[in-house]
């Protein structure tokens, strides 16, 4: 499986998105034969997944799962048909939804620098660029003194 959400989330510079389904086919079977999530709006607890060459019986099942666990709520239904259908190049809308999607990716983008920043900043933390979407992955890096401690049985090596 496959989470492809952020696909517009990709920051760092010379990055961007390869999508998994493309690469998978592009290899040729066995890799293929793949099971895809594709879209989402966090927040809205809206998604679908699309299946791709599932055994039959597995996808029964699978369905059978989704439809008594998930019952995403009308504001999300509407919001992922405007996720999955944006409005298009002469659309009245489309200058404004572009707009305001460059407006959004940017404060991302903006934030992503500036987690990496602060962390990078603080001591002993080193952050890696966020490339998209919105995680960073800090390394910490412990003092000698709390590694001691760490080893020493029941308490605080002073």
């Amino acid at each position: 499986m496959a989470d492809e959400v952020y696909q517009d989330n990709v920051y760092a510079e010379g990055s961007s998105f390869h999508s998994f389904k493309k690469v998978l086919f592009e290899m040729g079977p066995p890799y293929s034969e793949v099971v895809k999530g594709f879209m989402g709006e966090c927040g809205f607890r809206g998604g679908y997944v699309e299946v791709v060459n599932m055994d039959p019986e597995v996808k029964q099942q699978l369905s059978k799962l989704v439809s008594v666990r998930l019952c995403p709520p009308v504001t999300g239904q509407i919001l992922l048909d405007a996720v999955v259908d944006p409005p298009q190049p002469g659309d009245p809308s489309y200058d404004l939804f572009m707009k305001e999607k460059k407006a959004v990716l940017s404060a991302l983008a903006q934030k992503a620098r500036l987690t990496q920043e602060i962390f990078n900043k603080s001591p002993g933390i080193h952050c890696n660029p966020v490339q998209g979407a919105m995680y960073s992955f800090p390394r910490i890096e412990l003092p000698p003194r709390a590694l001691a401690a760490a080893k020493v049985p029941w308490g605080w090596a002073g």
